[in-house]
């Protein structure tokens, strides 16, 4: 055989082998807007109303990148949940292909739109991506990281500098979250004017590790809350890290929410800055300044040095309504949501 014909062979095959793996490419793809559209009719015989204006499925060689503009999924009220709808522009996901339960990464909409029981919510965000792993159904972990974060709500615009977020089920009953996010600016009317005047509204640190076993509640409705309060629900923090104004907290402990739906908490904490807290919660009538005063001193008999700073080592506990530090009471608490 002639070198040129093995030549011509070694060519036809190759083009034999590029068009069976094209075509079945294609029916990978095919396959997979099937997957999707199934799962959409699913969700809709669930009672879960989702739309858009069209689904583009793609990628080549080696993954597949799924595109759908004009999404929206939402759920009606009933008569144990609020109505809720999100919305955005355009969602992307890619996904490795001929892999066993790969991770999907999205890349997040540049603006979204939140409608929860009438109270609108829009984010806008420079740049965002989140990682779902699954362990083959069911989530195993998402991560989340985004920056330049706007959002307005009705009691004005929060703005945060940068969020990393991880969600994991190592099983199906429990739930773990780390949480960290730098540079929060909470919006004019979300703060009563002394506390405003005491902490200022820029947060500069937020740092949450906590985990909860068993349901979690259907929404943020007053029926859910109370119905998992009530059956004990309890978030474990095993780290929560708060830079607030000259406020500095460290803490873990439990919280829950009373029959009032007001927090119910016991944390073990080391705080810094207290003196200007205390100062400022006396100038605002918050507390009388013989009261202030007095506390001061209770914390200042207990504190430390610490890296130049008097901290404190104390218990914080919310309970009847009312959050402690140490024996001393320091503010009235509300519930989380009006019944």
């Amino acid at each position: 055989m002639s070198l040129r014909r093995l030549c011509a062979y070694f060519a036809a095959f190759a083009v034999i082998i590029a068009i069976m793996f094209g075509v079945g490419w294609l029916v990978i793809l095919d396959s997979l807007r099937g997957d999707i559209e199934q799962t959409v009719e699913e969700a809709r015989a669930a009672g879960y109303a989702v739309a858009y204006d069209d689904l583009d499925v793609g990628g080549f060689p080696w993954r597949m990148v799924v595109t759908v503009t004009q999404p929206s999924v939402g759920r009606p009220e009933s008569a144990s949940a609020a109505s809720w709808q999100w919305s955005a522009s355009r969602l992307t996901a890619v996904t490795a292909a001929l892999t066993q339960a790969p991770d999907v990464v999205f890349t997040l909409p540049e603006s979204q739109r939140l409608d929860y029981g009438g109270r609108v919510m829009e984010m806008t965000l420079k740049r965002g991506v989140a990682i779902y792993r699954s362990g083959g159904v069911v989530l195993e972990s998402l991560t989340i990281e985004a920056d330049g974060i706007a959002l307005a709500t009705p009691k004005g615009l929060f703005s945060l500098d940068r969020l990393t977020a991880l969600l994991r089920r190592p099983v199906e009953s429990r739930l773990e979250v780390e949480i960290d996010g730098r540079d929060l600016t909470l919006a004019p009317q979300a703060l009563a004017p002394e506390t405003k005047a005491i902490l200022g509204r820029h947060i500069s640190v937020i740092g949450v590790t906590a985990s909860h076993d068993g349901d979690l509640p259907e929404d943020l409705s007053v029926p859910a809350l109370a119905a998992w309060s009530g059956a004990g629900g309890t978030v474990e923090f095993e780290r929560l890290n708060l830079a607030w104004g000259a406020l500095e907290i460290s803490a873990e402990g439990t919280l829950t929410l009373d029959r009032e739906l007001r927090p119910e908490a016991a944390f073990s904490a080391e705080i810094a800055g207290y003196g200007g807290l205390l100062d400022g919660l006396a100038e605002s009538g918050r507390m009388k300044p013989r009261d202030a005063s007095f506390a001061k001193t209770f914390l200042n008999l207990l504190a430390k040095e610490k890296s130049g700073r008097r901290v404190v080592k104390a218990p914080i506990t919310a309970q009847n309504g009312k959050l402690f530090v140490g024996p001393l009471p320091l503010l009235r608490l509300a519930p989380i949501i009006r019944k």
